[in-house]
């Protein structure tokens, strides 16, 4: 009995030292930007460009969908069962749990800002962030994307948990590029060459077969896994389901990595209200432009901010002049579920 109470306190011992080692890896402050984690190689990125609008597929609001997730070291897909359309939600949120870091301090979002549409047109009035290393700015990523086909794209995506990012499904999926993206890099709070918080690289993918069987606009969202928990240092948003009343009463906020701008190498922020929403998306005239793909459409609730959808898509239609409308996915009930299953290690 004593050498199994010996053999138990050893093991204990063991894991609590693993798991000291492994918080320990995680950033108490900000890179030095003469750290050469935290340093750009321009030439490396030189052909990287801003991802273009998506195609997408026939619509249809109540197909059947299944759960999908690729392994990218293996190239290993794998699907869940089908499953019914959800309904958005209809009362109260379903949230998750924000977190603002180890390694950060609250900076919040300016404010007086008028926003144009994503033709612009007159002054830009999209707003640089220089304080990439403060949270809430240090949980938006640039993306460098890499597809089989070769092509190589920027976007953005938000740190939902330590080692989980929300970006759209274009950003990880394109059936015209090969299918699964081949190499995501993700790099919290990017400002210009300097990278706060160095790099991550993506190990798993997940998102369902709307997206990557049937290009639907509606399911247009993924989650990336990350090899490190580089969460842990920059914090995290947290993400829920919100009811239409919530959308439709609540400024709505971006921060992504515009291509149009300094490169794409420059946070971009910008905010404003909702124009229409749907049960699967949330449209809206507040400039975007091809590398914003994949940013988190969030509002914030009693100080804290969660992402409500994910930023997709442009569209434009004629009536008696060309209108011009931003979009993306919405977080209804049905995905909110898919992601907390995701994080907590189901498919």
């Amino acid at each position: 009995m004593r050498n199994n109470h010996k053999n138990i306190l050893t093991s204990i011992l063991l894991a609590f030292a693993v798991t000291g080692a492994a918080v320990a890896q995680d950033l108490r402050a900000p890179l030095d930007p003469s750290d050469p984690r935290a340093q750009t190689d321009a030439a490396a990125y030189a052909d990287y460009l801003p991802l273009p609008n998506p195609e997408y597929g026939p619509q249809s609001y109540n197909a059947l969908v299944k759960l999908v997730a690729h392994d990218v070291e293996t190239g290993i897909t794998a699907e869940g069962k089908y499953v019914p359309a959800f309904k958005a939600n209809k009362g109260r949120a379903e949230l998750s749990t924000p977190f603002k870091g180890i390694a950060t301090t609250l900076d919040t979002e300016p404010k007086g800002m008028d926003f144009n549409i994503q033709y612009v047109i007159g002054s830009d009035q999209r707003t640089k962030i220089t304080t990439t290393a403060s949270y809430p700015w240090s949980t938006q990523c640039k993306l460098y994307i890499r597809f089989s086909d070769g092509s190589n794209w920027i976007g953005s995506g938000t740190l939902i948990q330590s080692r989980y990012v929300l970006t759209a499904g274009h950003c990880i999926h394109d059936k015209n590029r090969g299918g699964w993206a081949t190499r995501v890099e993700v790099v919290p709070g990017m400002n210009g060459a300097y990278r706060p918080f160095g790099n991550a690289l993506a190990s798993r993918f997940a998102s369902s077969t709307g997206w990557t069987s049937d290009k639907n606009r509606d399911h247009d969202f993924g989650v990336i896994k990350l090899d490190r928990t580089i969460g842990n240092s920059t914090g995290w948003l947290g993400y829920g389901s919100f009811s239409d009343s919530t959308l439709n009463n609540t400024t709505l906020h971006i921060a992504g990595y515009d291509g149009d701008r300094d490169g794409g190498n420059s946070q971009l922020y910008r905010y404003g209200a909702r124009d229409s929403i749907s049960s699967k998306r949330i449209e809206y005239t507040m400039d975007t432009s091809g590398g914003s793909s994949g940013a988190s459409i969030y509002l914030i609730q009693s100080g804290n901010r969660y992402a409500a959808g994910v930023n997709a898509y442009e569209r434009w239609w004629w009536f008696f002049g060309t209108h011009y409308m931003n979009g993306g996915t919405r977080l209804d009930s049905q995905k909110f579920s898919w992601i907390q299953g995701w994080l907590n290690g189901g498919l």
